[in-house]
């Protein structure tokens, strides 16, 4: 057997080790700095995006709080001065949006009140019920009404009601934050708020060749808070929310309110022409007469001698027996015109003559 000595000898005494690697050669070092800062620096970004996330929802909460305490107390500032309006004491006795029912807003605290006059034109009896549980609906006057704004002016027995704030006419201007408000659902002091802002104050109404403001915004009216007030921050009256000035300008997703110096012009013609005594008051408990609370400064009640707390027991010798029987006799009494009121004062009575 023969055996090459030649390669034999090549293999022996060489033993071939394979160097390892180091573990930290330059590049190597390189990379792994990169990713311990890339690590640190992601680190911080994430803690810190995470930290904004937290933070914006703290603010957010807290905004929300503060928005909920703005909206308590703008309900809790108007919602005594709206009231529900329907044709019938029944529609009134319901919890439930009714289609029958509106809302009307308290503008003295002897019983005015303002409302969309489209609404309530064909109610054979018109009844309010003010906001508040239990409280009974009671019949309602029609004083009248002006065609320029579609208001109509309701008067009901008052004694000590909660009038609605008016704000500065000159207080609000576009891009404010609103609030629609209305009741129409009886019982609640609220049926119906909706937020919105000012989107124009460059619309107006012409009264008796008179300017006047109407305000559009995108907060929602409809038959659940027409007839009720747009207010704003501070739960005053900037306006009077107008289903007929909306129908009528026909903006899609806009909205109109007549501004507080056109409410303000529009009931005093109305009460100009429907009471041209001059007198404010309501009928006794009892129906046995109309009290008068207050006489109008130069009014012909005034000038006849006519005084706060003075018993209205008949005009022309008709019987008062109802707030109705009062503003019946005087509505539409033309200047010059004599009546001859019967009246009880301190307990005597008296007879006096009154030139319109």
């Amino acid at each position: 057997m023969s055996i090459n000595t030649k390669k034999t000898e090549k293999r022996q005494g060489k033993i071939n080790i394979k160097n390892k690697t180091p573990l930290f050669t330059r590049n190597n070092l390189y990379i792994f700095i990169i990713i311990i800062v890339t690590a640190i620096i992601t680190g911080v970004v994430t803690t810190e995006y995470v930290n904004n996330k937290v933070s914006n929802l703290i603010n957010n909460a807290v905004n929300s709080s503060e928005s909920n305490n703005i909206t308590a107390n703008i309900i809790k500032q108007v919602s005594p001065s709206l009231v529900t309006i329907g044709s019938s004491e029944k529609d009134l006795s319901t919890i439930e949006v009714n289609p029958n029912n509106t809302t009307g807003v308290v503008i003295s605290k002897e019983g005015l009140i303002i409302t969309s006059y489209d609404f309530i034109k064909d109610m054979k009896d018109i009844y309010v019920k003010l906001p508040a549980k239990g409280v009974k609906a009671e019949k309602a006057v029609l004083l009248g009404y002006d065609k320029d704004t579609g208001i109509a002016v309701l008067k009901i027995n008052g004694k000590n009601l909660t009038p609605i704030s008016y704000s500065n006419q000159l207080s609000y201007k576009t891009g404010d934050v609103v609030e629609s408000m209305g009741n129409a659902t009886g019982d609640n002091y609220i049926g119906m708020i909706t937020p919105g802002v000012i989107t124009s104050t460059n619309y107006s109404i012409k009264i008796d060749g008179e300017r006047y403001s109407i305000i559009q915004t995108n907060a929602i009216m409809d038959s659940q808070n027409y007839g009720g007030v747009l207010c704003n921050s501070k739960g005053q009256m900037i306006g009077f929310n107008s289903e007929y000035l909306t129908k009528k300008y026909n903006l899609d997703g806009l909205y109109f309110a007549i501004g507080n110096d056109a409410v303000v012009k529009s009931v005093q013609d109305i009460l100009n022409q429907s009471n041209v005594l001059g007198v404010e008051g309501a009928e006794l408990d009892n129906k046995t007469g109309f009290y008068i609370s207050n006489i109008g400064e130069g009014s012909p009640a005034q000038k006849a001698g006519l005084k706060a707390t003075d018993i209205i027991k008949s005009v022309d010798g008709k019987d008062m027996d109802s707030l109705e029987d009062f503003y019946t006799s005087v509505k539409g009494l033309k200047k010059g015109e004599n009546i001859k009121l019967d009246i009880l004062r301190d307990g005597k009575s008296k007879e006096v003559n009154i030139t319109i």
